[in-house]
């Protein structure tokens, strides 16, 4: 029998229990896990049906000295401990039946499961962004699946993927197979196409011109600019994918990632090209 005040909530208990709810999902009251360990599994996600939601994490400014191995080996474990620990408790809750309504959205997360990423070693993506190649003495370490999903080899504006020397293909070329498969090519400023191209571009924007010489305005200026864009980013995309094999990409004509870009549909388009054709 249980004692009123365990069966009772003030309205006050109630609503943090909703916000709980709402903001960690069920079974949090009494959890043995605690709260500030746990990963989200609602919120704006909510309405998407699941598709809108946090698979791992994007570790940035990671250092290529080895010395820093064991500092990120820390990271990736207790990323990937916290995303275990939540389909951990998926799983409980679903098992339970405590709120049908969210098997949908919050189905357990499993090697097995096609709706769901998981890594070799457990649920939770981890990618690291040095923003170049690691050394040729310490990759094999950068690149272990341990330690790593996906590294973020290349970060730059576009034109320094071709106009860096031998920096990029050399690189490229000690990538094996395998490192391939994990890695990944973000390019901005897509406006700007390599310098011994014509069409460069001056402060990280292309000069388009009329045959007759003159720069264009308005509509028109807006949609060749946005031709221009979308022809780098082809040639980027036909690098990165068709020839190098890369696990993944992104490109932006902006210089930084806090605007939307005016490309973004050409690089959307290029992009779904590409993987349809490599089905």
């Amino acid at each position: 029998m249980e004692l009123p005040w365990r069966v009772l909530k003030l309205p006050q208990q109630q609503q943090q229990q909703q916000q709980q709810q709402q903001y960690f999902g069920p079974c949090v009251e009494g959890s043995p896990i605690q709260q500030s360990s746990v990963i989200p599994l609602k919120g704006p996600s909510r309405g998407f049906g699941g598709a809108i939601r946090l698979d791992g994490i994007f570790v940035d400014e990671v250092p290529t000295d080895a010395k820093y191995l064991d500092y990120l080996q820390s990271i990736t474990d207790t990323v990937r401990a916290g995303f275990t620990e939540v389909a951990s408790r998926r799983s409980h809750c679903n098992n339970n039946g405590d709120d049908s309504s969210l098997t949908a959205t919050l189905s357990p997360v499993s090697a097995s499961s096609p709706t769901t990423f998981s890594t070799a070693t457990g649920p939770g993506i981890v990618i690291h962004n040095p923003g170049i190649f690691p050394s040729a003495d310490s990759s094999d370490a950068f690149f272990s699946s341990r330690l790593v999903d996906y590294v973020v080899v290349f970060e730059n504006c576009l034109a320094a993927w071709w106009d860096s020397g031998d920096y990029v293909s050399a690189n490229l070329a000690l990538l094996t197979p395998e490192k391939q498969a994990k890695a990944i090519a973000v390019a901005h400023t897509c406006g700007c196409g390599p310098k011994s191209q014509a069409g460069g571009c001056d402060s990280g924007r292309p000069q388009q011109q009329h045959s007759e010489g003159h720069h264009t305005d308005g509509d028109e200026a807006g949609n060749s600019e946005k031709d221009a864009i979308k022809k780098n980013v082809q040639n980027f995309l036909d690098e990165v994918v068709t020839q190098h094999n890369l696990a993944g990409h992104f490109a932006t004509s902006s210089t930084d990632y806090a605007t939307w870009c005016s490309g973004w549909e050409g690089y959307v388009e290029v992009a779904c090209d590409l993987a349809a054709a490599r089905c």
